[in-house]
C-alpha cells in the first residue's frame, strides 16, 4: 500500500435520507494526477470534502498516505493535501 496516496473503501454519504455518495471505492496512486468530473449533483464536492477531511462519511473508510481517518489528527493529514480549484 506504499504506492497508494488516497483510498476510499465503501464510502457513502447520506443527507436527510438522500444518498449523496454510495459505496465509493477508490485508490489513487502516489504521484498521480486526478480530476473529478461529473454533472451537477453527482457528489463531486462531497467526495473532495471527504478526502480533505471536511466532511465525514456516513459509512466506509478513508485513508490518505496510509493514515486512516478517525485514527489520526486531520490537521496533520491536511498539511500534505493540495487542492486546485478553478
Amino acid at each position: 500500500m506504499d504506492h497508494i496516496a488516497i483510498t476510499l473503501d465503501n464510502v457513502s454519504v447520506r443527507r436527510r435520507e438522500r444518498a449523496i455518495l454510495s459505496d465509493v471505492k477508490l485508490d489513487i496512486p502516489k504521484a498521480a494526477c486526478c480530476a473529478v468530473i461529473g454533472p451537477n449533483g453527482a457528489g463531486k464536492s462531497a467526495l473532495i470534502a471527504i478526502i480533505c477531511g471536511y466532511l465525514w462519511p456516513s459509512q466506509g473508510t478513508v485513508a490518505v498516505n496510509g493514515q486512516v481517518y478517525g485514527t489520526v489528527s486531520l490537521d496533520l493529514v491536511r498539511r500534505h493535501i493540495g487542492l486546485v480549484e478553478p
